[in-house]
């Protein structure tokens, strides 16, 4: 059955270009339109690699089709990343920056976690600018974590509370969270953040409005990495955890 239906996508485009032929044309060919489309389904089947091509092909369009969106979404949605509104910024600020680098993460993600140290090194490289954007979809946990990292922000720790999280095994839990925040000089502040509801309320208002950028954006996993020039006329688009590629795209982009 799964053959039959590989072979009817494949054959789909012949068949329709068929269907478009003048049925004069056809009769003078001597062959009536069942005829031809046998002939196709016996030559699919003859030929079952045209169906990978096909389908390939066809998949490769997707991608691209997908890619192009998701740069034009993010080119939208850059002025607002560039500020830190909806996450927080370190690094070059958007007036000396000649590039930005927004990742998506989450502090449950074992790849976010191993590419921790990379992201905050970028921080400390002339004309980088790093945006970190909360993207809790791995569990629930995963939401009070980023509150807390933003609560930490505010106190002007965010380094310190984000490098702890990133390095902290297992499930951060409330009481682990607030362990870690006093390590990492925030622990009045997460404390506060996670146990006043107004807190809570105002920074989960950028949890939301990262979760609906990154949705714009047709990003679905962490890590997610968008590589900018500041004024979005060169964008790149890195899913996954490959730093080569966050490098080689920041190259890209800087390149004039």
């Amino acid at each position: 059955m799964k053959r039959f239906a590989l072979a009817a996508v494949a054959a789909a485009p012949l068949a329709a270009a068929f269907a478009l032929m003048p049925s004069t044309g056809q009769e003078e060919q001597g062959l009536s339109r069942a005829e031809i489309e046998a002939v196709i389904r016996d030559y699919i089947l003859a030929n079952p690699e045209v169906i990978l091509e096909s389908v390939g092909n066809y998949q490769a369009d997707e991608q691209r089709t997908a890619a192009l969106i998701a740069e034009e979404a993010a080119r939208r949605h850059l002025p607002t990343l560039i500020s830190g509104e909806a996450g927080h910024a370190m690094g070059a600020s958007p007036a000396e920056a000649d590039v930005v680098v927004v990742e998506f993460f989450d502090y449950h993600c074992g790849f976010c976690r191993r590419a921790a140290d990379y992201v905050l090194g970028l921080t400390g490289e002339d004309g980088v600018r790093v945006v970190f954007q909360d993207l809790p979809i791995l569990r629930e946990e995963s939401r009070t974590a980023a509150l807390a990292g933003l609560a930490a922000a505010d106190a002007g720790r965010y380094e310190e509370m984000h490098r702890a999280l990133m390095n902290t095994a297992g499930t951060l839990d409330r009481d682990r969270l607030k362990k870690v925040a006093r390590r990492a000089g925030a622990g009045n502040s997460v404390e506060a953040a996670l146990d006043d509801r107004a807190m809570r309320a105002q920074l989960a208002g950028k949890i939301e409005l990262s979760t609906e950028i990154a949705a714009d954006l047709g990003i679905q996993g962490t890590p997610a990495f968008i590589v900018a020039s500041p004024d979005g006329k060169r964008i790149r688009l890195v899913p996954g955890y490959d730093p080569e590629a966050v490098t080689e795209a920041i190259e890209t982009v800087r390149a004039r």
